[in-house]
């Protein structure tokens, strides 16, 4: 079960970056 949490806490993180870096740069 922890190892699904970590899992998707990091792609929802990655997530933010991409969209957010992708916002910021267009």
């Amino acid at each position: 079960m922890r190892k699904i949490l970590k899992i998707l806490s990091l792609v929802l993180v990655s997530l933010a970056l991409v969209f957010g870096t992708g916002i910021h740069a267009d």
